[in-house]
């Protein structure tokens, strides 16, 4: 998972940084609206050398936080350009990441079990009802966060109850959002810079 959020990374500054995917147009304007396109063979081969880079299952399974910055710094600095990161404290995740995120600096969050919804499993129901459909796990993952959302639950009591969310690329092919409930463990965040 840290290989395919290193490679998630790379399409995102890919439209100002060009050659961090080769052969690879990360997206196109349309009506002065920048639309990223889907994956391909070209964001595979990233998250390939990423991996290698990373030393992701070497001496254990997944790839350690060290790794992943390394990789992320080698691979980025290899095609010439600058690579930054700054650890983004995970006590009070929405409002420590927000600076980074108006910045346009992704955070790559390393998550040790999580409560993940992808947008296509969210339905409205009617006006006041929200259905939401996703997975539980306790495993460890790396994931990248974009944005936040907070939603205000108001019960038939007028009771309020309130829900916090980053907003996320799951790495799964799915983008969501990521629960702050108790399920989730956010262990370490770092806003990742890449510059020409």
């Amino acid at each position: 998972c840290a290989p395919r959020a290193g490679s998630i990374i790379m399409g995102y500054y890919d439209y100002t940084c060009e050659n961090l995917i080769p052969d690879y147009l990360a997206g196109y304007y349309y009506e002065g609206v920048y639309y990223y396109r889907g994956q391909s063979n070209a964001v595979e081969d990233v998250k390939e050398e990423l991996y290698d880079l990373m030393g992701t299952n070497v001496g254990g399974n997944g790839t350690t936080r060290s790794g992943f910055l390394t990789g992320m710094n080698s691979y980025v600095t290899g095609l010439g350009y600058n690579f930054s990161y700054t650890q983004v404290s995970t006590s009070n995740i929405i409002n420590s990441s927000d600076t980074y995120l108006h910045l346009d600096q992704p955070v790559a969050l390393f998550i040790s079990g999580y409560r993940f919804y992808p947008y296509a499993g969210i339905t409205q129901v009617d006006n006041n009802t929200l259905s939401f459909y996703g997975k539980d796990s306790p495993n460890g993952h790396v994931c990248v966060a974009y944005g936040h959302i907070v939603y205000n639950f108001v019960d038939a009591n007028g009771n309020t109850t309130t829900e916090k969310y980053m907003i996320v690329s799951f790495g799964d092919g799915y983008s969501g959002i990521l629960s702050l409930d108790v399920t989730t463990v956010i262990d370490y965040a770092y806003a990742i810079n890449i510059t020409p």
